[in-house]
């Protein structure tokens, strides 16, 4: 979910609204106060356009033109959020509010800076005051819909969404976070129709096309989704973002060459991205290039070494060669950072595994089942190792023939080599309970 809208201004989506609002009722008509209208909506627009260090230096001016306008102050604290200046925003809309405390604008610019600091609850509370001090405030609606969504309600917030969406039908945010809604509720075909309705009021926003391609997609529409961002990266030659979907999407359906081809487009654009080098390791490793994989990684990495995408790959790689030592070590390396990594909980498994240590193997999986419950892959990994460990258990202890004897252990066999590749965890313990009826069968067929 994506909580930057496409704009820099979430409120309002016309600079008018802002000039609609009353002054303080004491003010009179001077030329200052001309001159800093003048200067505010020169700031605010360039605050809409994403200018943000221009949009700063403007807003300041009006202010020292007139300090007693709280609009001023409020959308003086949206640009500092924007910035990522926290504790300034909050001082500059207590200045808003201060002035006017009953200002639904001021109390948005408050949700926003609160927003922005991840406080979802009290930013609700002050979208809640700007709704109720302005009744047609789509976009209060908007944005305490995402709160209400930050903070797992997703009822009230399809709700908030919708009565934007019918308040403002010339506003596409509302549109774009129902079809976000729908998508991260497994709707694709709800989400498409969402954002068809947010592309018709803006088709040149990069988002909407994501998400569209995204919807597109989990409906396995491939085709559609290949000819779409084709589309959008003809007609819009200097933007990575749309080459790097690309790359990714046909990495996915198997087109090596295409993903190539998107991805050195990309890095002719961005040649230092740290996201297209690994996604570059990534298209090496998938056509089998493992060593010039590793080297790339060792490239990101020197420069990085705390990436912990990178080390995962990197781990999971000299692990798929064999090299145990060095995969165990890279783990190490991730769980230092991040205890309950979940990849290199299972990848260190894999490789006590390939070593004899089941023991060990079984401590990490459970680790991973620890933080990650849910995981089927952590489950499925489980099950193969206890089940082999079972099987062996019982060579051990029976008087198997040869033959009966072999067939158990290609299947055991089987069973390990693919727990320990993490090609498919549920064909693993498969192979490994074949093995265990094989070898059940018999013993009770010669009691």
């Amino acid at each position: 979910m994506s909580l930057r809208f496409s704009g820099a201004s979430p409120y309002p989506t016309r600079p008018e609204t802002v000039r609609n609002y009353g002054r303080c009722a004491e003010m009179s008509e001077t030329t200052e106060i001309e001159r800093a209208e003048q200067l505010h909506e020169e700031a605010f627009e360039l605050y809409r356009q994403g200018e943000l260090d221009s949009a700063l230096a403007t807003v300041e001016q009006s202010l020292i033109e007139d300090l007693t306008w709280s609009t001023s102050h409020a959308t003086h604290a949206l640009i500092l959020a924007a910035r990522g200046e926290d504790r300034a925003a909050e001082r500059a809309a207590n200045a808003a509010l201060r002035i006017e405390p009953k200002y639904a604008y001021a109390h948005f610019a408050q949700g926003v800076v609160l927003f922005e600091g991840q406080d979802y609850q009290r930013a609700a509370g002050a979208f809640e005051t700007a709704m109720r001090l302005d009744g047609q405030s789509g976009d209060a609606m908007v944005q305490l819909g995402l709160c209400q969504w930050q903070l797992g309600d997703k009822v009230s917030a399809l709700q908030n969404f919708e009565r934007a969406a019918a308040l403002s039908e010339d506003d596409p945010r509302p549109f774009q976070y129902i079809g976000a809604l729908a998508l991260d509720s497994g709707d694709p075909e709800q989400a498409l129709e969402s954002i068809a309705k947010a592309i018709a009021i803006d088709d040149d926003n990069p988002e909407l096309v994501a998400q569209k391609a995204e919807a597109l997609w989990d409906l396995e529409r491939h085709d559609e989704v290949r000819e779409l961002l084709g589309a959008w990266a003809a007609s819009h030659t200097d933007q990575v973002w749309v080459r790097d979907m690309a790359s990714r999407c046909a990495l996915q359906i198997g087109e090596t060459e295409e993903s190539r081809k998107w991805l050195t487009e990309a890095l002719a654009l961005e040649p230092d991205s740290p996201d297209l080098q690994l996604l570059d390791a990534v298209i090496s490793a998938t056509t089998g290039a493992s060593e010039e994989a590793i080297e790339k990684l060792g490239t990101i990495l020197d420069q990085d070494p705390e990436n912990l995408e990178a080390l995962n790959y990197l781990a999971a790689l000299q692990q798929d060669l064999g090299d145990y030592t060095n995969s165990i070590a890279t783990c190490a390396r991730i769980l230092e950072q991040n205890a309950s990594d979940l990849n290199a909980l299972l990848t260190l498994s894999r490789c006590h595994l390939a070593e004899g240590r089941r023991q060990e193997a079984q401590k990490q999986v459970e680790l991973a089942l620890e933080h990650h419950p849910d995981d089927t892959t952590a489950q499925e990994l489980e099950r193969a190792i206890k089940l082999s460990e079972g099987l062996f258990s019982r060579f051990l202890a029976s008087d198997l023939t040869i033959p009966v004897y072999g067939t158990c252990a290609v299947l055991a066999t089987a069973a390990i080599y693919l727990a320990l590749r993490g090609n498919n965890p549920a064909i693993a313990g498969l192979c490994a309970v074949a093995a265990s009826a094989v070898a059940l069968w018999y013993h009770l067929r010669n009691r």
